[in-house]
């Protein structure tokens, strides 16, 4: 049985359906999903190899491992992570994009939510592991959640609603390549 309080937080939650307009939501989704797919591309990767790594600016534990860029944009904050092996705490990104190395990801990877409505990560190459419990991986809760991997042997360990949900939002997972 659910608490008054819960009960109240949910019919709030829910009433939220009625003003939902799924076609800008879904067009929205599409964009994002052809930006992240169009980043596999060799002479992006020859460029970032040009690029001089250098250690994140956080002094938090969010990041291990060289990173090519860190910057804080209107969505939250971009990470480019370098070729060697990083390990990510996903509740502070907004878009992660890497380039290679076998690399682990925790919390929401490409988790959207009521707070942080849209959530990219994209992993060009490696054998990757992505790591997350209940509402992490790709999961979208009135946002967008998107996560493209593009190379290499991953393997996902998520809770419930995880792996693409979606409710009031889209999550999408695409792995292109890989067992």
């Amino acid at each position: 049985d659910l608490s008054r309080e819960d009960r109240e937080r949910l019919t709030e939650r829910m009433s939220r359906f009625r003003f939902l307009e799924q076609g800008p939501l879904i067009d929205a989704t599409e964009a994002v999903v052809r930006i992240a797919v169009l980043l596999d591309r060799p002479e992006l990767i020859d460029s970032l190899k040009r690029m001089k790594e250098r250690d994140p600016r956080s002094t938090m534990p969010d990041v291990t491992g060289k990173v090519l860029i860190d910057e804080d944009i209107a969505e939250g904050r971009f990470v480019v992570g370098g070729f060697g092996p990083n390990n990510y705490d996903c509740t502070q990104f907004a878009l992660l994009v890497d380039p290679g190395g076998d690399d682990t990801y925790r919390g929401p990877a490409g988790g959207a939510g009521e707070i942080r409505r849209l959530r990219v990560v994209i992993d060009l190459d490696g054998n990757d592991t992505y790591e997350g419990g209940n509402d992490s991986l790709v999961s979208a809760t009135f946002g967008i959640g998107v996560l493209v991997d593009t190379g290499g042997d991953d393997k996902y360990i998520g809770g419930a609603r995880s792996g693409g949900f979606g409710i009031g939002g889209v999550g999408v997972l695409i792995d292109t390549e890989g067992k």
